[in-house]
């Protein structure tokens, strides 16, 4: 029976070099995938949480709506605007209309997922002029023009009197 040196090849532990560089790579690609689908995921998640608050809260507007004395949308003055970040392009009427001052007593009013404050303005549905809840979104900025189709916007239906 012969003996081998410690040293020879048939008996070496671990990885080699280029089996390391193989095995880094590898590990690389998986965590790269990993952490560019939770990237996508957690703005997906802003917006569907966005949508659901905007939501809930033209629910709350609407019940309030029905409370008030308001003849049409076009007597609440706009906008109203809920706390945090303003959104460009907001163009606000001195004193500013608090959008907490519109709902029921104690409605927990937040901030968008992107710290921009919720804000309620008028737009156009089936050609008739009518309240929306907006968000600004990841980018802070209203859009141009409201309709029904509008990303981060829900109609407040206006309640028969």
């Amino acid at each position: 029976m012969r003996l081998l040196p410690a040293s020879s090849p048939s008996h070496q532990h671990g990885l080699t070099r280029g089996e390391w560089l193989w095995t880094l790579l590898l590990l690389s690609v998986i965590v790269a995938t990993i952490v560019g689908t939770l990237h996508a995921e957690v703005e997906r998640g802003k917006m569907r949480m966005a949508a659901d608050t905007l939501a809930y809260l033209a629910s709350q507007v609407y019940w309030s709506l029905e409370q008030g004395n308001w003849a049409n949308p076009e007597d609440l003055g706009y906008p109203w605007v809920g706390p945090g970040k303003l959104p460009e392009g907001l163009k606000l009427a001195k004193p500013q209309a608090e959008l907490q001052n519109l709902l029921p007593d104690k409605t927990y009013l937040p901030t968008d997922p992107w710290g921009h404050a919720y804000v309620l303005l008028l737009g156009t549905a089936n050609g008739q002029q009518t309240p929306f809840l907006l968000s600004a979104g990841e980018d802070g900025k209203l859009p141009q023009e409201l309709h029904l189709n509008t990303p981060l916007a829900h109609r407040v239906h206006w309640p028969p009197h």
